[in-house]
């Protein structure tokens, strides 16, 4: 009796090393995801402004985003009332100035967390293309809670040429 008392609290204690160890792996753990992405389209924008962000993203209301779509209006972009925004497909990934070269995420640079290990919201790496335009792009990418890190905005930004 006492053998199957002794197997079952070991059972446990390896589970929940496991647990946890599995949540710091995720948490430390620098390995990154890139996402697919798709152009949805390209606008002209008064970009001649001051303005300390380079990309963010719209995404479906139940993320509580930092940005809606009045964020376009504020960079002074014209005519995208002709864009269907799907928020119950897609997250939209707008970038300011420079084409998206790339996007990608980890588990070790999430916010939100639920229980100091689950991360609710993904903070995006993205690469821009180095070349300046006056332009806003806006792409789709799977439905998803990513955003830029809106307390430093350009932390996560590298340019390629």
């Amino acid at each position: 009796m006492k053998y199957r008392q002794i197997l079952k609290a070991l059972i446990i204690i390896l589970g929940i090393m496991l647990f946890i160890g599995g949540g710091v792996w995720m948490i430390y753990s620098r390995t990154f995801k890139s996402i697919e992405f798709e152009q949805v389209c390209e606008r002209e924008a008064n970009l001649k402004k001051e303005r300390s962000i380079i990309w963010f993203t719209l995404r479906s209301s139940e993320y509580s985003g930092f940005y809606s779509e009045g964020w376009l209006d504020t960079l002074g972009v014209e005519n995208y009332d002709d864009i269907i925004f799907d928020y119950d497909r897609y997250t939209y990934v707008v970038t300011i100035g420079h084409e998206l070269l790339n996007i990608e995420y980890s588990r070790s640079d999430m916010k939100n967390r639920i229980y100091g290990i689950f991360g609710k919201q993904y903070v995006g790496h993205v690469t821009l293309k180095e070349k300046a335009t006056d332009k806003v792009y806006i792409y789709r990418i799977k439905k998803m809670d990513i955003d830029c890190d809106y307390h430093e905005p350009e932390r996560d930004v590298t340019f390629s040429k």
